[in-house]
């Protein structure tokens, strides 16, 4: 960030990210009904298991990948 303050670039968006805040025995309720929470739960430990294994974003919901540019959609 100094490095781009430094030679005038323009910074539009900063971004900061929050990892661990509480125990993995508490968990947001939702407003709506959920009957896939265990499974859900279960789910996102096999994802920290494996993002802590073999580093951050090893592997991702596919929703947040940009698949429009890795495969083209028939049209």
């Amino acid at each position: 960030m100094k490095k781009c303050i430094r030679s005038g670039d323009l910074i539009r968006l900063i971004g900061l990210r929050l990892d661990n805040l509480v125990d993995s025995e508490e968990h947001q309720l939702s407003l709506f009904e959920n009957k896939g929470d265990e499974k859900q739960r279960k789910l996102d430990k096999i994802i920290d298991l494996l993002n802590e294994k073999y580093g951050n974003n090893s592997i991702t919901r596919a929703g947040k990948m940009n698949v429009e540019k890795i495969v083209k959609l028939k049209e």
